[in-house]
């Protein structure tokens, strides 16, 4: 399980070399920390990945991991529900449960790429009740590495295939699941093979993360027509506001970025904050930035050492 594990932290974030070796990318970004409040805190190798608000202010956070989803109701968290084998990620609201990204155990007549056979890459779906009650919705063969996940306009679920550097489209209705965009804007980068990631639905346009190629992108979800934004920035998961600024967790630079629109960028949290990692962002009920972190779990691919894990946090954000 632990070669399945490192493998897995391999594909998200591989080839970057020792933090020091990273490109300063936001060598001209100004700092303006926000204060910063602790929400949750989990063990050291927990990896939180993603988290979103429920409509009753309660959170739900996915351990990468462990394959474990936890529910955070004020001062107490709580394991929700557990995928054995599986790497969870990536969840969004599915009536009144949740509906998250997984990826493996790859059964075995997986697609997987050869000398990837049975490892945790295949992609697959999970519809989660908020009683704890698993319900596997749809595999997704072909996906690998299945990740960021959006509603959108029309009901469609929208899901990043990071190696493959597509996006996939779920109904819901029928449980079928097809190519939904093929783009170079999502393809993976030279340096290491993660392509589209995050992705969030604003209105009826689609924005992107491209990690690998360090880019924020926008599709129009009619046409498919794909706009470039921002490059030369590593974005894991992120938030929109109302005024078009993103905002941005950068992983290995364990910092939260605010994009404006024209392109000018601020560091609103770091390490000093519990941005160690971070992972996501969303914006909650109060107009303020819930943050997801990671907490250098996957130290190896990152160059550093296991003295270099520190807990991984679900954090809150003010904003002005």
């Amino acid at each position: 399980m632990l070669r399945r594990t490192l493998l897995f932290a391999a594909l998200l974030l591989p080839g970057l070399a020792a933090a020091q070796g990273l490109p300063d990318i936001f060598a001209t970004a100004r700092t303006d920390l926000h204060p910063a409040t602790v929400l949750a805190t989990f063990a050291p190798m927990t990896f939180i990945e993603n988290m979103i608000e429920l409509p009753d202010g309660r959170i739900v956070a996915t351990s990468t991991f462990g394959g474990r989803v936890y529910l955070i109701e004020g001062a107490e968290t709580t394991l929700l529900a557990e995928l054995p084998g599986a790497h969870v990620l990536c969840l969004e609201r599915f009536g009144a449960d949740l509906i998250v990204t997984a990826n493996g155990p790859a059964p075995a007549d997986s697609h997987n790429p050869p000398g990837l056979e049975g490892y945790p890459t295949e992609g697959a779906l999970y519809r989660i009740a908020l009683d704890g009650t698993v319900e596997k919705l749809a595999r997704l063969p072909e996906a690998m590495f299945a990740n960021g996940i959006a509603k959108a306009p029309d009901g469609l679920y929208l899901i990043a295939g990071s190696a493959r550097g597509k996006i996939y489209a779920f109904d819901p209705q029928s449980r079928e699941t097809r190519v939904w965009l093929e783009h170079p804007a999502l393809a993976p980068g030279q340096v290491f093979p993660i392509g589209v990631n995050g992705l969030r639905v604003v209105g009826d346009q689609v924005y992107f993360a491209n990690t690998g190629q360090f880019t924020l992108g926008r599709i129009d979800y009619a046409t498919r027509a794909v706009t470039p934004l921002h490059e030369g920035i590593l974005i894991d998961d992120f938030a929109v506001a109302a005024d078009g600024t993103i905002y941005g967790a950068t992983h290995a630079y364990n910092s939260v970025v605010a994009v404006a629109p024209d392109g000018a960028r601020s560091l609103i949290a770091d390490a000093s904050s519990g941005a160690t990692g971070s992972t996501s962002v969303r914006i909650d009920a109060r107009g303020d930035l819930l943050v997801s972190t990671g907490g250098n779990a996957n130290y190896a691919v990152l160059g550093l050492t296991r003295a270099d894990v520190v807990p991984s946090h679900v954090l809150r954000i003010d904003l002005p």
